[in-house]
């Protein structure tokens, strides 16, 4: 998973009412998997975790350079 700082990859969840979201990053260098939704002006985190080795390569395609 490439390391480019302010990189992320985000998809929709579809998993219930709240438009969830999923955003995959870094944060001090680690590979970070975000579950989130937005309410109004507030981001509401629903959960961190490392990001297994599967979502690192799909990250690392999805923000590799051209």
């Amino acid at each position: 998973m490439g390391k480019r700082p302010g990189h992320a990859t985000f998809r929709p969840l579809g998993l219930s009412k709240d438009e969830v979201s999923a955003a995959t990053g870094y944060l001090d260098g680690r590979p970070l998997v975000v579950a989130y939704t937005i309410r109004g002006r507030s981001v509401r985190i629903i959960s961190m975790r490392k990001a297994n080795a599967r979502e690192q390569r799909r990250h690392a395609k999805r923000t590799a350079d051209p």
